[in-house]
């Protein structure tokens, strides 16, 4: 079968039965497609080596290959080399319909694609932009807990303040951090 192929991987696509009690060759060509429906994805019943699994037809046939990535089987299967300078910074990628719809105003958006080195410099920055919202709000988190620590410390000396009081000033002061964070993130996106 490989020569009429030329060019072409060649897979032997059969369940546990034919390949241990049928097949008298163990010879799979470019690969040894197995099918058993065992639960166990990736761990077919056989000593052989396998490259693809198809584990369940339960809605539909699924199956797990044995590469790291699209990418890595798709260069299995073209016979071309797997390089990291597939994609360019210049390339245009296809971008979901939540993200035109988050953001509405981006009219580089609204075309469906977006530049790979304007989406890594986007994210890059919407990173630095919730590193530094975190810094914050820890920093208010610390002020709250001395807060908390100080009516504890109250209570504990005769301050006069019910638990009740105590929870109600905590969860008051959590509410005006939380508050006060949505409005920064508004702000920065607008």
């Amino acid at each position: 079968m490989q020569e009429k192929a030329a060019g072409h991987k060649v897979l032997l696509y059969c369940n546990v039965d034919y390949w241990k009690n049928r097949d008298r060759t163990s010879f799979a060509g470019d690969g040894l497609w197995i099918a058993q429906y065992n639960g166990r994805p990736g761990d077919p019943s056989i000593q052989a080596p396998w490259l693809i699994h198809q584990y369940t037809s339960t809605p539909i046939d699924t199956n797990l290959a044995r590469f790291d990535s699209r990418a890595a089987m798709r260069a299995w299967a073209t016979g071309t080399a797997q390089g990291e300078d597939d994609v360019q910074l210049k390339d245009k990628l296809k971008v979901g319909d939540w993200l035109k719809k988050r953001f509405p105003k981006e009219t580089g958006l609204q075309d469906g694609e977006i530049y790979v080195e304007t989406a890594l410099a986007s994210g890059y920055g919407w990173s630095r932009v919730a590193a530094d919202n975190s810094t914050r709000i820890l920093a208010q988190l610390g002020a709250q807990q001395t807060t908390i620590d100080m009516l504890v410390d109250a209570i504990g000396t005769g301050g006069g303040l019910t638990a009740a009081e105590i929870k109600a000033a905590a969860e008051a002061g959590a509410q005006a951090a939380l508050d006060r964070l949505g409005s920064a993130l508004t702000t920065e996106e607008d």
